[in-house]
């Protein structure tokens, strides 16, 4: 019986051996995923002292990446290991003292702490579909003498992310004053998502760039699939609405561009300029029209020689001057106001 009992002896010291020289550069397949054993040759069960801690995004769009930390604090320990799974998305190394192995991520060597501390970035990239993910970690906090005895280690509070499939839209719009006939000085938009009967009430909101051709991407993540109007409002821009309402359907990309014809606003709402249909230009108060109030604004702004990027500017060119005027004036002659639903 003793024999035997030598024997297994021996054996775990042998078996804790070969982790720990394996373990130098990392190990996987120590988190809550596939084990309930851990770290267990730097002991023997969970220690609640070491704190390990995922911080990041809680909810995420479809395809999304994202940077996440992991941070391992134990105040009597001078290194720190790791290994971090993931149920169903993808994990790649940001610190540089990290890597991928067998879809994990884990460390090159013992990592120092800095008062009893460390934490490293990672990235974490959502499944292509709606669904509830999981990223797991179990943290090592060691003495750094090189042996597993005097280690400490315990599991992460599993991270959950919602996976969130919003409804897309690829819009291409152009801005009247900010186009040259070739290009668009790119700018923020505010897009909205309305009810397709009265009162046709507003359901989602998104904010993008359009870029130089007019085209930016939006997403929308809290309406569900259906039928809705698309509303446009910029800085001083006239706000306008799609000429009829839109199918959307999550995880699936409507396209809408407003620029071929002038019924793709709602009550054919938009100018024609070099080759485009655009939304009209010179609404810097917001007020739904085009009219002596906005004009007065921008000549003000113009009188001391205002610069920078404010709503009076109406080209686009950071600088408010007569263009500015012309192009506001020349829509107010023409009583131009907001037509919607």
């Amino acid at each position: 019986m003793k024999k035997i009992l030598s024997v297994v002896y021996v054996s775990s010291i042998l078996v804790c051996g070969i982790f720990l020289l394996g373990s130098s550069t990392g190990r996987t397949g120590r988190t809550l995923k596939t084990s309930t054993q851990g770290c267990s040759c730097h002991g023997s069960s969970s220690n609640a002292n070491v704190s390990v801690v995922i911080t990041g995004p809680e909810v995420m769009y479809a395809g999304e990446t994202a940077q996440y930390t992991l941070t391992i604090t134990r105040s009597t320990q001078t290194g720190a290991g790791l290994d971090i799974a993931v149920r169903q998305g993808a994990l790649n190394p940001v610190s540089p003292n990290i890597h991928l192995s067998n879809g994990e991520l884990t460390h090159n060597e013992n990592i120092a702490m800095s008062n009893g501390t460390m934490s490293v970035q990672f990235n974490y990239t959502a499944p292509p579909a709606a669904s509830i993910d999981t990223i797991w970690s179990t943290g090592n906090a060691t003495n750094s003498n090189a042996l597993t005895s005097g280690d400490e280690w315990n599991w992460s509070v599993s991270k959950r992310v919602v996976i969130v499939s919003p409804l897309k839209l690829n819009l291409t719009g152009i801005i009247e004053g900010f186009w040259n006939g070739s290009t668009m000085v790119s700018d923020t938009v505010k897009t909205f998502l309305h009810n397709s009967s009265s009162p046709y009430a507003r359901v989602d909101s998104g904010k993008i760039m359009l870029n130089t051709s007019g085209t930016g991407l939006v997403n929308f993540p809290n309406a569900a699939g259906g039928s809705y109007y698309i509303d446009i409002e910029h800085r001083n821009a006239l706000r306008t609405w799609s000429g009829m309402p839109q199918s959307f359907t999550p995880g699936v990309t409507t396209s809408y561009d407003f620029t071929p014809a002038a019924s793709q606003a709602y009550g054919s709402n938009m100018i024609y300029s070099m080759g485009k249909y655009v939304f009209y230009s010179g609404d810097p108060n917001h007020d739904e029209t085009i009219d002596l109030s906005d004009i007065v604004l921008i000549f003000n702004d113009a009188t001391v020689f205002t610069t920078g990027y404010t709503d009076t500017d109406i080209n686009g060119d950071d600088f408010i001057d007569l263009t500015d005027i012309t192009i506001t004036f020349n829509n107010a002659s023409n009583f131009v106001s907001v037509i919607s639903p």
